[in-house]
Order: C-alpha cells, then structure tokens, then sequence
C-alpha cells in the first residue's frame, strides 16, 4: 500500500497532489502560463497548513494548494471554468463565493479575491461556458443572469449581460452542457428532450436549429472540444441508437461520424481536453474481444492510446499539461490494489500508453503479409527470442522496431542476415516499465508482422 504523496508502487506511473483532497472533484483546468492546476469540486479542506473552513476551490502549483479566498458555498458543483492572466471565471451549482454578495451560480476570482459578475447572480445553473471575440457565452438551465431575463443561453458582453435564444421555450425539460463556436455558428449540446432538437443545436440568429439528425437515443451531451477541423462530442449515447458511435463522436459540419472505428466506448464520456495537438478523454472503453477495459484515452488524428486499464473508478474531470494528465477520480481508491489517492493524481505523460490503436489502417493487429514471426518472452526484461518461418533472402531486408504508445521509435534491429531457421536473441535497451509495440518491417518500412503489445517488466 503506498504512503500518501508517494509514488504507488503498483501503479508506478500514478502521483497523488501533496495530501490529496478530502472529496471530489468536479472540474478542472490547467493553466500553461502560470503552471498552476485549478481544481474546483465538493472537498471542504486540504492535507496540511490548510484551514478547514476552505471550500471547495483551490489550485495546485510548486508542490503546494493554496485555496482562493474562503471558496464556494453549500455543496458547490463548479462545472464549467475559463481562465484568463490571474483571473478564473466559474459557473456551476453553488450558493455564492463565501462573504460575497451576487455570487449565486456564478463568480469571479480576480486573482486576490472573489467578485460578482452580475447583481444576484444566476436564477438557475449556467453549465457551459465559452470566452471568444464576442464576448462570455454561457448556457444551462437558467431562466435570468445578472437580473437579465434569459433562456438557458446569455452572453456577457463588455460588462453587460444579455439574452441570444429565444426559442426553444417549452415543450420539454432543456439543459445545456457545453458551448462551442465551430465555422462560425454557436453550438449547444446537453440533456435537450424536444423532438425538434435531439440533445444538440445550432444557434441561428435568435432561434436555436437542431444540427443535423441530432443525437438518437436516449441520450445526452457532457461535453464537445473542436480539433483538426471537427466538433468532437462526448457524452452517453449508442450506435445501437443509430449514431455512429458510442460515447464519442464527431461532426464535421456535415455528418456525424465515428473518429476511432475498432474502440468501443462502453460507457459515456464525461470530459474532452485539448492540449498540444491531442485530444484527452475520459470514458470508459473497450476493444473487441477483450473483457479488459480503460478510463482514459489520447488522440492524436492517427492513433488512439488507452490507458487506466482496469481501474475502479470514474475520472470526473481530466486536464492535460504538457507531460501530466490530471485526473479527479470518483473515489479514493484509483486501482485495483485498493491504491489511495484522496480524489486527485497526475499521470505521468512520458509512460506508455497499455494498448494503441492504428487508426490509419483501423486495426490493432495486422499483419498484412502474414508473415509467421514469434517475439517472446512476454513480458521481457533484457532480451528478445524472435523465430520466423520465412525464407529471407539478403535483398529482402527485415527489421524490428519497438515503438511507444504514441508510434515513437526507441529501439531498431537489423534482421535481413538471420539464419532463417535459428532463433535471433536481440538485446534491449534499458526501457521503462511498460507497454510498447513490436513490429517486424519489410525494406519499404511496411509493418510485415505486428505484435501490438510488447510488456517490459
């Protein structure tokens, strides 16, 4: 069992934040500029010098929390947060920052202390949020911001708030999750029951359209991100209902489509992160064939990497950095060891992935050629056996290439020369612990034999 802050030896890639939290989290966001990881959520103190009246809002920088002001009132639930210098704008279900007049479901933090952004805050809960060229774009399940009479979409403008949706009004229970801004129209995803917009919509003038056959099922949006040109959608909805995908989708201004053919989400998705080219996910998957599954994903357009593989836990919030993902599970306990983590830990980026997928060919084993190689032992340590049942000739070059999760090459071997009938012993490199991928090449660097997953202990 590992100590607190320390690094868990079953999971070795898996850090706790200093003494962790005493309760969950609900929202996330890392900021590059200052290095600091704000977290917001329903803990009430802090390991440490923190006192215990802290709520619930607070960030993380150079190995140290420091709580922002008193933090948010009765059972806060921030959902949505945008970040700007030292500024932190949130939304979200909670009865006010603590000591500050008109903070109810929405609040500033200026960097020293929490301010209204409205008078009497928001009548209703504004789930979403999006900072542009125009302005704050707010959406959920209010009814008046700022004392401003609005439906479920304002925008706050130059200081002043004000309503952009007049429609739909009735006709059936409406929450929006997330807003969008993709080819210059406003999109709107949630828990939306009305027939003439199936849980996502587009913004036109005044008047919110469903976009395009919607979402089928009984289904819901959590949240969208735009990357490589498409609106990618995560929430809990099934290609048993008719669209493309489960759990994740994207829409390109023209169809609905599913970006990672060969991984099936099995649950919904709770949270998207863009950072540095990749798109993070949390929500549990699968691949066929396999009772194993993952908490979390990256993409990058090529692959998709799966990793947290059977953890008992939910990630309700993630936020990527540079070399970390952030992670705020469900509950304390984060892997199958009963490994404590007190609500919040970082992984450690620079680990391989547990299994990739080769979008470009959308398979994960292929072995187009069929060439009958063995690699093994696996898992391994030092050395590779490799035995073939091929013929090579000398002008048919042969090589084997270990890659990590995301297609980086660490080790390459010549293999054209080998007696065809002896076994090859090949000498590893000093790798971390993990998994990687095995591939034997042809000359043409085709892959000619592919072992997906190589484990070096």
């Amino acid at each position: 069992m590992a100590s607190l802050g320390a690094c868990l030896p079953s999971l070795g890639q898996w850090q706790q934040l200093g003494s962790g939290l005493n309760g969950g989290v609900r929202s996330m966001n890392f900021d590059d500029t200052n290095d600091r990881l704000y977290t917001f959520g329903f803990y009430a103190m802090y390991g440490g010098s923190f006192p215990e009246d802290a709520v619930s809002a607070a960030y993380w920088q150079d190995n140290a929390w420091q709580q922002l002001g008193l933090g948010l009132d009765e059972g806060p639930a921030v959902s949505s947060v945008l970040l700007g210098g030292d500024s932190v704008l949130v939304s979200g279900f909670f009865f006010g920052a603590i000591g500050v007049p008109d903070t109810r479901y929405t609040a500033l933090w200026d960097g020293t202390q929490w301010r209204s952004i409205g008078s009497g805050g928001s009548h209703g809960i504004a789930w979403g949020l999006l900072d542009n060229e125009d302005g704050v774009t707010a959406a959920g399940a209010f009814d008046s911001i700022a004392g401003i009479p609005a439906n479920r979409i304002a925008r706050l403008s130059n200081g002043t708030w004000e309503s952009i949706c007049a429609h739909p009004t009735t006709g059936g229970f409406i929450s929006y999750q997330t807003v969008t801004k993709y080819n210059g129209d406003y999109i709107f995803g949630g828990n939306i029951n009305l027939p003439e917009i199936k849980e996502i919509g587009w913004l036109d003038g005044d008047t919110l359209r469903q976009l395009g056959p919607g979402i089928l099922g009984d289904s819901w949006v959590n949240d969208m991100v735009v990357y490589e040109d498409k609106v990618f959608i995560g929430g809990e909805f099934y290609a048993a209902s008719g669209n493309p995908g489960s759990g994740l989708m994207t829409w390109d201004g023209t169809a609905y489509a599913d970006p990672v053919p060969g991984v099936q989400f099995t649950t919904q998705v709770v949270d998207l992160d863009v950072h540095n080219g990749e798109v993070f996910i949390s929500g549990r998957s699968q691949l066929p064939g396999s009772s194993d599954y993952y908490s979390l994903a990256r993409y990058n357009g090529d692959h998709i990497c799966l990793f947290g593989k059977n953890l008992n836990t939910v990630f309700l919030a993630i936020a990527a950095s540079d070399n970390e993902l952030f992670v705020a599970p469900n509950m304390i306990t984060l892997g199958l060891d009963g490994d404590t983590v007190n609500y919040i830990a970082r992984y450690d980026l620079t680990y391989p992935a547990d299994t990739c997928v080769d979008l470009t060919t959308g398979l994960r084993d292929r072995n187009p050629q069929n060439e009958p190689w063995a690699i093994g032992p696996n898992p391994c340590s030092d050395h590779l056996v490799i035995t073939h049942g091929v013929s090579i000739a000398q002008n048919e070059r042969r090589s084997l290439l270990i890659t990590d999760a995301l297609a980086r090459t660490l080790f390459q071997q010549d293999l054209s020369r080998v007696d065809p009938i002896a076994p090859v012993l090949v000498r590893l490199p000093r790798l971390p612990a993990g998994s990687y991928m095995a591939n034997v090449l042809n000359a043409d660097g085709a892959v000619v034999h592919s072992q997906h997953l190589l484990i070096v202990q």
